[in-house]
């Protein structure tokens, strides 16, 4: 049975070469956290894992206010493939299992689904739209500091992009390359 996080791996090797690095290992790896902090966030190109505790209602927010974004609906709960209509308003889709966090929005149905809907009050903050948006791009690791050290000591993968070069004639540069020291 093939692991969801072997795609994961083959895709970040092409951003690092270390090829001892294979997806059964970060398989194993990630399934030694709990729950909440295995899920993946992906479609055919890119995976992105995410520390469920900080970001994965974000993400979903995320995801069902692409169509609205997009000027496709006015409103997530209009869009059709959208699990707004489960987790929101309580209609039943077969393919929807509701995630421990979602359940800790309320101790009924009818409260975990307001506490839901109030999510998507107003807009996105700009940083979460970023953070969300540049961690899918690249199939960076989303989430807390504490989680990305966590993943890069358990997989030895680099979570996040490094610093690059920059202007080296720069007082900015000189006093960081004298900090590096």
């Amino acid at each position: 049975q093939s692991c969801p996080f072997v795609g994961y791996a083959r895709r970040r090797r092409r951003h690092q070469r270390n090829d001892a690095d294979d997806g059964a290992k970060v398989c194993a790896v990630l399934q030694s956290y709990p729950s909440a902090y295995r899920h993946l966030v992906g479609g055919a190109v890119q995976t992105t894992i995410v520390d469920a505790e900080t970001y994965l209602l974000s993400v979903y927010r995320y995801i069902e206010l692409n169509p609205v974004r997009t000027e496709m609906t006015s409103h997530a709960s209009e869009y059709p493939w959208s699990s707004y209509q489960g987790n929101a308003v309580g209609k039943r889709i077969e393919l929807l299992t509701p995630h421990r966090l979602y359940r800790r929005l309320g101790k009924t149905d009818e409260e975990r689904q307001s506490a839901y809907r109030a999510l998507f009050r107003g807009r996105m903050p700009e940083r979460e739209l970023t953070a969300i948006r540049e961690a899918t791009k690249k199939a960076w690791v989303l989430g807390s500091d504490r989680f990305k050290a966590q993943v890069e000591a358990k997989t030895g993968w680099q979570p996040a992009p490094s610093g690059r070069g920059g202007d080296r004639k720069s007082a900015e540069f000189l006093k960081a390359r004298i900090k590096s020291l």
